[in-house]
């Protein structure tokens, strides 16, 4: 089975345990001949592919936004702020470039953990 999981952050990004929580779900049907393709977001605006074993691959992109949230905790100008949050509400960059990348996976299941940073979109 393929299995595609939407996560916002993957490791290195880890903000708690919902990221080490998808990755050890990730590693566990990967280990269980399951095909299992991670998206989530990264500082790239292009695509880009890392593989972790023969059936484990992540795909990391920037959803086309005013920055980048990680850390999370970082102050931001509130202007700024707000423009992130209107874009976040549905971002046609992110549903796109997940369109694309459902369509050359052809999952099985899809599994959204969190969706914050990426947007609505990907519903």
């Amino acid at each position: 089975m393929k299995i595609l999981i939407i996560k916002n952050f993957y490791n290195p990004y880890i903000i708690g345990g919902a990221e080490l929580n998808v990755e050890n779900i990730a590693k566990t049907l990967s280990e269980r001949e399951n095909d299992v393709v991670v998206v989530c977001m990264g500082k790239n605006l292009k695509p880009t592919v890392e593989y972790q074993k023969e059936n484990f691959k992540i795909y990391r992109f920037f959803p086309i936004n005013f920055y980048f949230p990680y850390p999370p905790k970082k102050k931001r100008n509130k202007l700024l702020k707000l423009l992130w949050w209107i874009l976040n509400l549905w971002n046609p960059y992110t549903f796109f470039v997940l369109r694309r990348i459902i369509k050359k996976e052809h999952p099985d299941l899809v599994q959204i953990h969190n969706f914050y940073g990426f947007s609505v979109s990907v519903f």
